[in-house]
């Protein structure tokens, strides 16, 4: 079992900044900005150092496509909260 916890304003052990964050009973969902995208990631509770199943969603950083790129990401990260709390 790792120590590291992934918490909205921080980071993933990949340096991607925490935007949105659901913790399940056993498995988690992120919405992240990292490297000019917007991504969503799943990982499993007890090991949060370790993020997988990726949805990306690139923008041009400082334009409206961010703006909608980011709704679009978002929704992404609801339909993905809502298939993980389900499972757990």
């Amino acid at each position: 079992m790792s120590n590291f916890k992934i918490e909205v304003g921080g980071h993933c052990a990949n340096g991607a900044l925490v935007l949105e964050v659901y913790m399940g009973e056993s498995e988690g969902v992120v919405l992240c900005d990292w490297r000019d995208e917007f991504v969503t990631w799943s990982f499993l509770r007890s090991e949060q150092n370790v993020t997988v199943h990726g949805h990306y969603f690139r923008y041009e950083a400082g334009t409206d496509e961010e703006a909608e790129v980011y709704e679009q990401a978002s929704e992404d990260f609801l339909n993905r909260v809502i298939r993980a709390h389900k499972l757990n």
